[in-house]
């Protein structure tokens, strides 16, 4: 028997098997698919190399090194305008606070007579409005005067229709345009009893009542603008919006007045980070105090603060009120 007889059916079968492989290889993509496949056998399953294969033998590969960044929303750039958070502001020079604990109500026996004493501000150019207004009756008119000097003296009728709390208001201006925040104290008129004692300042405001809301315009993590309005006075012609940077060496803010109840503050644009976050690496990033006060001419209201966090993934507003 030939050798070559047992093998007659193997090399057929070899044949067949190279035709089927030739046959393999004239698919349309077949090709890539195949180095997709070495690529993915390679990397192994960590790897980032991916092939699909449909049944009409279109392959597609895609390729991913590391993370791709995330599209954020482009920042506001601020726009021209007195309302645009800066470095180095100018903002006016107002007096400095008072404390409501050092203001004495001296009573001159019972004359009625009241001389009013505070810790004066040394800072030059300094005047104050102090007047005195009845809150349990209503006995007698408001009265007011402004004094240059850390004194001023009141006379009140010394009659049992006129006796009952008093509220006294001192407020401070700075060359005699620029107001500082008021400070309030209870005269107890009485037969025996003169003293200063606390006082409230909810609605004793010669303007009026006057509150402030601040809200950033969106919560796009890369905003950088924020909305404020307030009440609107009748008796308060215009507002003044102050704001500036707190608790850091950096010095950003604004300061402007509007005859509008509100206003559209733009910080600078948060410095982004590789994935396109934003990220607090700017000078500007941090704690702001926003005060907005009521003026009608030369007369001031009582301001309304706030405390604004500009921070990455932190930008919002809390209300504010000094203690002291």
């Amino acid at each position: 028997m030939s050798s070559a007889g047992p093998q007659q059916p193997e090399s057929k079968k070899g044949n067949s098997s190279r035709r089927a492989d030739r046959g393999l290889r004239n698919v349309p993509g077949f090709t890539t698919a195949a180095v997709v496949f070495v690529l993915i056998v390679l990397m192994g399953a960590g790897g980032a190399a991916i092939a699909n294969w449909n049944q009409s033998a279109t392959v597609a590969i895609a390729i991913t090194a590391g993370a791709a960044p995330t599209t954020s929303p482009t920042p506001t750039v601020p726009p021209a305008g007195p309302a645009n958070i800066v470095a180095n502001p100018v903002i006016a020079m107002r007096p400095v606070l008072l404390n409501p604990e050092t203001v004495t109500c001296d009573a001159n026996g019972n004359s009625g007579k009241y001389t009013v004493n505070w810790t004066a501000d040394a800072s030059g150019g300094i005047s104050y409005v102090v007047s005195v207004g009845i809150s349990d009756k209503n006995f007698g008119s408001p009265q007011s005067q402004t004094v240059t000097i850390n004194k001023a003296s009141f006379s009140l009728d010394n009659s049992d229709a006129a006796y009952g709390l008093y509220i006294l208001r001192i407020q401070p201006m700075k060359n005699t345009v620029v107001a500082g925040d008021p400070v309030y104290r209870t005269i107890q008129h009485e037969k025996k009893t003169q003293q200063c004692t606390y006082a409230s300042p909810n609605g004793k405001s010669p303007l009026g009542p006057f509150t402030v809301n601040a809200v950033p315009a969106s919560a796009a993590k890369t905003n950088n603008v924020l909305n404020v309005n307030w009440t609107a006075l009748a008796a308060g012609t215009q507002y003044v919006v102050s704001i500036s940077s707190v608790g850091t060496a950096s010095n950003f803010g604004a300061e402007f007045t509007t005859a509008t109840s509100s206003a559209t503050l733009t910080f600078p644009p948060y410095l982004l980070d590789q994935w396109g976050n934003p990220s607090n690496g700017g000078a500007f990033n941090g704690e702001y105090l926003m005060r907005v006060i009521p003026m009608n001419g030369s007369q001031a209201g009582d301001p309304v603060y706030k405390k604004v966090f500009y921070l990455a993934n932190d930008f919002r507003v809390e209300n504010f009120q000094y203690q002291y």
